[in-house]
């Protein structure tokens, strides 16, 4: 099974960037500086782990679960819960930073590898204790590591997207609410629909076509 990519591009306006950081102005670096003070050829890279609160806000804007002008409304309010996370990141000195962050790189790499092994087997996903054994790491790293990169645990990330998997199923295939929960791991209909509803607010059948 191909593994989805989903990407997030929100344009901020430098003018609005120089509000949004007027009172921080002295605390973010100097690229980001010239910036906002109306430098047009300046760029800005800062490469990160993902804090817990950028990817919920991530994954919200991605399952946005609603429609028309309420979608809207939806997504300009989360983009600016990303862009309050993400600017409150830039200005956090990088000592602050690096005393937060409990796990080492191979650390996240190992959950990231645990996040494509369970993707890969939502039908029949190996025990926490044999997944984290496969990539190399013990079930508190790797409960830690989903926690930080995906801000939920590891059998919270594979419940979530086992219901995401089978809600595309439903909606793309022709094939029964039975069929779509075996796919995606649930014996039992009951099951699936009550977690389904829980999820999303909705019940599998709405979304057969």
């Amino acid at each position: 099974m191909g593994i989805r990519t989903y990407y997030v591009l929100i344009a901020i306006d430098p003018l609005l960037l120089k509000i949004f950081l007027d009172e921080q102005h002295d605390r973010i670096p100097i690229a980001l500086r010239s910036i906002v003070n109306g430098a047009e050829e300046q760029h800005f890279y800062q490469a990160s782990i993902m804090s817990p609160a950028c990817n919920i806000a991530i994954q919200q804007i991605i399952n946005c679960p609603y429609r028309s002008s309420l979608k809207r409304l939806f997504l300009e309010g989360k983009a600016l819960e990303l862009i309050s996370h993400s600017l409150a990141r830039v200005v956090t000195s990088g000592d602050a930073f690096q005393k937060n962050t409990e796990l080492q790189p191979n650390d996240m790499e190992g959950a990231m590898e645990a996040r494509n092994i369970l993707i890969s087997n939502l039908e029949n996903p190996p025990s926490l204790l044999a997944l984290a054994k496969q990539v190399g790491t013990n079930k508190n790293k790797l409960n830690k590591g989903f926690k930080q990169i995906f801000g939920t645990s590891v059998f919270d990330y594979l419940r979530k997207h086992r219901l995401e998997r089978a809600r595309e199923l439903l909606n793309i295939k022709k094939m029964s609410v039975g069929e779509a929960a075996a796919l995606v791991g649930y014996s039992h209909q009951s099951s699936f629909t009550r977690a389904f509803k829980n999820h999303f607010g909705t019940i599998p059948t709405d979304h057969l076509h």
